[in-house]
């Protein structure tokens, strides 16, 4: 779930589905699962992107799973991403 849910009883949906975005992607393409130790580590830090990923993907998922909402991208920056345009 996004810091924000355990913060914030208001939050900006678009910006939370661009933090489940970057939990997905590691999810789908990594055979570890994302998570943390305790539940207030996810408000200091992102969860650590495998390594074994292209750079381009692992620069996408940097950028969806960052902690302060406000300096994610857009759902539109993210479909313009240079890994989308890679991949599909």
């Amino acid at each position: 779930m996004p810091p924000e849910f355990m913060t914030s009883k208001q939050y900006d949906g678009c910006q939370a589905t661009v933090w489940q975005m970057g939990i997905l992607l590691v999810d789908i393409l990594s055979p570890v699962v994302p998570a943390f130790e305790h539940q207030r580590d996810a408000l200091k830090m992102a969860p650590r992107v495998p390594q074994h990923l292209s750079p381009e993907v692992k620069n996408l998922i940097s950028t969806l799973l960052n902690i302060a909402p406000g300096n994610r991208p857009t759902l539109k920056q993210v479909l313009q991403h240079p890994w989308f345009a890679m991949t599909v």
